[in-house]
């Protein structure tokens, strides 16, 4: 553990805000009161400065439809305008056989 022995201060942290946190002999940390969100995205910057984004994990497919911005400005156009909707005919539901018949 380094200390510099000047917490940093700005406009959002004050110094009774700051936490120390230990890297145990494994270098592992204990986020505690600190962490909302159950995942982050972590990097170090060159001055050793640790920086922790919230994170989110989409699937592929979410990943590929969102990166289709066209299509993605279709679907919010569309659903800013909901006399466009047209109602979908039902199916009936299928029948399976029950074995035990």
């Amino acid at each position: 553990m380094v200390d510099t022995g000047t917490p940093m201060v700005d406009a959002e942290n004050t110094a009774a805000d700051a936490v120390l946190i230990e890297l145990d002999e494994r270098r592992r940390a204990s986020l505690g009161r600190l962490g909302r969100h159950n995942r982050y995205l972590a990097r170090e910057e060159p001055d050793g400065t640790l920086i922790f984004e919230p994170a989110v994990v989409i699937s592929e497919l979410e990943a590929r439809f969102l990166a289709n911005r066209e299509l993605v400005a279709r679907i919010e156009d569309d659903r800013g305008h909901p006399e466009r909707l047209r109602p979908r005919r039902r199916r009936s539901p299928r029948v399976v056989n029950d074995p035990t018949d």
